[in-house]
């Protein structure tokens, strides 16, 4: 299993990227060659500040210092711009499982080369991993609520989400040309995942919050109902 840090540097990437214009259709070369290389990573929103991220949620809010993800894979589906394209070009999988953890702003997931074309739509599939400090689920995430005008108590939310997470790119999505390094960012919204998880009626048990099939399974079920619409992929165009 590879273990994903924190991305601290990438240099002397040379970064082409070409946007469709209005509704003129896209022209390629009809190359059958993997001539692109795609460097894909992860980032959070809101952005970490110093070692937490803090959001709003109903009863109070919530300090997180750890969210761990673990996900088996990323499938990359691109339309071709002929008919008579190899089948290979129409998906790219590139394979973990992949342990990352996005309470640190930003990591590196992976680079692989892909064949020029239009990226339309990326599946995200999670696994159970045995490992600590998973230990059999596939998201472990922890901090601290802090009800209104309370004390903060430790909470620990652990998931064995396993469904299929797909992403479909907005507008003409990602368009690549041949011999170009293009950037490309998955983003999860840790906001968004907490949407509507009520922490104000939280059982709290020897001191702590547990979120899991067996406590506070309410609370799991709303976030983990979230996940399917709060994660998205762009090109990056910071770097």
């Amino acid at each position: 299993m590879r273990r994903i840090t924190n991305l601290t540097v990438i240099t002397c990437l040379a970064l082409i990227i070409l946007h469709g214009c209005g509704n003129d259709p896209l022209t390629l070369s009809n190359s059958t060659e993997k001539s692109t290389m795609m460097i894909l990573r992860a980032s959070v929103k809101p952005p970490a500040l110093g070692n937490s991220i803090e959001i709003p949620v109903p009863g109070g809010d919530l300090n997180i210092t750890s969210a761990l993800l673990n996900i088996e894979e990323f499938e990359i589906e691109a339309s071709s711009d002929t008919n008579d394209a190899e089948s290979e070009s129409d998906e790219i999988e590139v394979k973990g499982p992949f342990t990352i953890d996005i309470s640190n702003g930003e990591a590196f997931i992976d680079s692989v080369t892909v064949f020029p074309g239009t990226f339309k739509k990326v599946e995200l599939n999670f696994a159970l991993n045995t490992s600590s400090p998973f230990d059999g689920k596939s998201i472990v995430m922890r901090g601290d609520f802090t009800p209104t005008n309370g004390a903060a108590v430790p909470f620990t939310l652990m998931s064995g989400f396993k469904s299929e997470i797909i992403i479909g790119l907005a507008g003409d999505g990602i368009i690549v040309s041949e011999n170009t390094t293009v950037p490309v960012m998955v983003t999860f919204d840790l906001a968004g995942f907490f949407d509507n998880v009520d922490f104000g009626n939280a059982e709290v048990v020897n001191g702590q919050i547990v979120i899991d099939t067996t406590n506070n399974s309410a609370l799991l079920a709303a976030f983990e109902a979230n996940l399917f619409q709060h994660v998205e992929m762009e090109k990056d165009d910071d770097d």
